[in-house]
């Protein structure tokens, strides 16, 4: 499928899959960062007490976000192997 883009937009695809990679891992690095608010306990909810649902949570929004950032990065790095 690489094969099939137009040399002439390998450049700007290079630079924008370059930006998005970028922001991403500046996403990655704000929620980790601000993870004990956003998946703390809560106390509006009721049955919050337990510390393995909590970390369950992290575990759905990372795993998924660390394929895609692979996923991501293996087609940077073929885009710039072309």
């Amino acid at each position: 499928m690489l094969a099939a883009i137009n040399p002439s937009a390998l450049p700007a695809l290079r630079i924008v899959a370059m930006l998005f990679f970028i922001f991403n891992i500046g996403a990655m690095v704000w929620i980790l960062r601000n993870r004990h608010r956003l998946f703390d306990r809560d106390p509006n909810v009721d049955g919050d007490q337990i510390p393995a649902v909590r970390r369950l949570r992290v575990e759905v929004i990372l795993i998924p976000w660390l394929f895609v950032t692979t996923a991501l990065l293996c087609i940077l790095i073929a885009l710039w192997i072309e």
